[in-house]
């Protein structure tokens, strides 16, 4: 059975807002972005660059999603900030459910704790949460599968597989032996939407564990989001 499941997901508006104080310094910006030759470039088409920084480590980022103040404004959509925190995210490829193999389909309990819709090619930006034995360093995979069987124009099917290669909270396995893992991964939803589509459905479904009382049981059930975008 399928269960209705809260995430938040944002229409593709500008994330940035400011607070505290008037200019010249904007307080407490935000942002998704891809690093380009450490410049960080807006999902919706501003140019930040880095002058003050708290950790040089996020040139090695490709894309992150960015917490900064706005020290000058250049011009149009181009400022200078101050880089106070960052979340990298991995992007991955959509894989057609016509396509992908039964691993990349493997249904092991993930959930999605946070999503939302960036820019005008539409990144589906998500938070995953899944559990794995503690000092575990076994590799996870996660994959937005598009249902291309059951999707239509108008309204788009997915399904957020997880395999966990075993490495997993099940029966026989104590909960106190496992710990909870975030994974952030951006989606580009241009793959299987059109720009000038209009108004689009958009149903994802995954897999995770029942809850027992306080606790996680290892029985699972399947939960779903539906959200509506325009593109």
């Amino acid at each position: 059975m399928k269960k209705n499941a809260i995430i938040a997901v944002l229409s593709a508006a500008v994330l940035m807002t400011s607070c505290f104080k008037p200019d010249p310094v904007i307080y407490g910006c935000s942002d998704m972005c891809n690093v380009e030759n450490s410049v960080l470039i807006s999902d919706f088409g501003g140019t930040y660059h880095v002058m003050e920084e708290k950790d040089s480590d996020w040139r090695s980022h490709a894309r992150m999603h960015v917490s900064f103040d706005i020290l000058e404004t250049i011009s149009r959509n181009e400022y200078n900030i101050r880089l106070n925190d960052c979340i990298p995210y991995t992007v991955k490829s959509i894989l057609h459910e016509s396509a992908a193999t039964s691993e990349e389909r493997r249904a092991d309990p993930v959930c999605l704790g946070q999503g939302f819709f960036s820019g005008s090619s539409i990144y589906f930006n998500i938070q995953c949460m899944y559990t794995r034995r503690k000092g575990s360093s076994s590799l996870h995979d996660l994959n937005l599968i598009y249902d291309d069987d059951k999707s239509s124009t108008g309204h788009l099917f997915f399904h957020m597989a997880h395999n966990a290669h075993g490495d997993i909270y099940k029966e026989g396995v104590s909960a106190n032996d496992c710990e909870s893992v975030l994974a952030h991964i951006s989606f580009p939803m241009s793959q299987v939407i059109k720009q000038g589509t209009g108004e689009i459905q958009i149903t994802i479904d995954y897999t995770w564990y029942k809850t027992a009382g306080s606790s996680l049981s290892t029985e699972t059930e399947v939960f779903e989001n539906t959200t509506t975008i325009n593109y």
